[in-house]
């Protein structure tokens, strides 16, 4: 069994980021340590499909083993050096 904190711990979390993030809809996630959702968290007047974006979130920061923060901030640079160069050439698209 993957490691997780206690669903009371949970919750305590997931109520404290609402607070936190007050003046937002915010939807939470709780995963284990092998990315199983342990809790979903949608306060009222958020929409359910917020704890699925930060399920989404959580769960490619595991992944990659680094904190959520920094995930969008590394796939962007990434983006920026791994994308080829492309050209118009004979009305289709090649490789520069």
């Amino acid at each position: 069994m993957a490691r997780a904190p206690s669903i009371g711990v949970a919750v305590d979390l997931a109520k404290a980021i609402v607070v936190s993030c007050e003046g937002y809809h915010a939807g939470i996630s709780v995963l284990d340590a092998a990315g199983t959702p342990k809790l979903y968290y949608v306060p009222d007047g958020t929409g359910g499909t917020h704890a699925y974006t930060g399920y989404r979130k959580a769960n490619t920061a595991l992944a990659l083993k680094m904190p959520s923060g920094q995930v969008a901030a590394a796939a962007r640079s990434r983006v920026r050096r791994t994308r080829p160069a492309r050209s118009m050439a004979s009305g289709r698209f090649s490789r520069a």
